[in-house]
């Protein structure tokens, strides 16, 4: 893994007959696990009476157009292909986009949703390989860490968050690497037997001859 370029993960690539299957899995799997997670924190904001003082009816027209782009993202990864470089980092621009006004207008850097980061860069990691990954990291703990620093939040936690999302981006980077290495020796075994069977029926068809 040292001296080995590190690999785009397989949904967006074109490697063997199962890359455009997997390329659709990916894009539905993220674009389920973005209304799961939108679910979930709409839940918990309307649940909690603190959250919606705190963020204000802006926070509802939020919630609503952040629920429409996810409808969006949905309905377009049911499209067959792979999305385009272009497209996949306008997904992330918007992705960050939404976490960051969700996250000041729920507080700021004080506020717990911070953690949204963390989802962030493991759709990263589906989608481009460990460098982006990492770098994805590096930005977030950055803009995070501004966020604490402008609300004056304690200097333990204007540590240990931005930390753990460094920690988070290295390690689902390195998994994401190790995924994308075993789908490309599955996918060129796959196109090696292929390529056996192909040869064995056209010696048989010699040999029936």
């Amino acid at each position: 893994m040292s001296a080995r370029a590190a690999p785009t993960p397989v949904p967006d690539g074109d490697e063997g007959s199962g890359a455009l299957p997997s390329v659709l899995r990916t894009k539905r799997t993220i674009a389920l696990l973005r209304i799961c997670v939108l679910a979930v924190v709409t839940f918990l904001s309307l649940s909690s009476a603190g959250v919606l003082t705190v963020a204000g009816p802006g926070a509802l027209v939020l919630l609503f157009d952040a629920f429409v782009y996810a409808l969006t993202c949905l309905v377009l990864s049911t499209r067959r292909g792979e999305a385009s470089p272009w497209g996949r980092a306008v997904t992330l621009a918007i992705d960050v986009a939404l976490i960051t006004a969700w996250i000041e207008v729920t507080g700021g850097g004080r506020s717990e949703f911070w953690t949204l980061y963390l989802i962030v860069i493991a759709a990263v990691a589906l989608r481009f390989g460990i460098v982006q990954t990492i770098g994805v990291a590096v930005g977030l703990a950055v803009l995070l860490l501004a966020q604490l620093v402008e609300h004056g939040v304690l200097w333990t936690s204007r540590l240990y968050r931005p930390t753990l999302l460094l920690v988070a981006g290295f390690a689902i980077g390195v998994l994401s690497l190790q995924r994308a290495d075993q789908r490309q020796k599955r996918f060129e075994m796959e196109a090696i037997a292929e390529s056996r069977a192909r040869q064995l029926g056209r010696e048989r068809a010699e040999v029936e001859r």
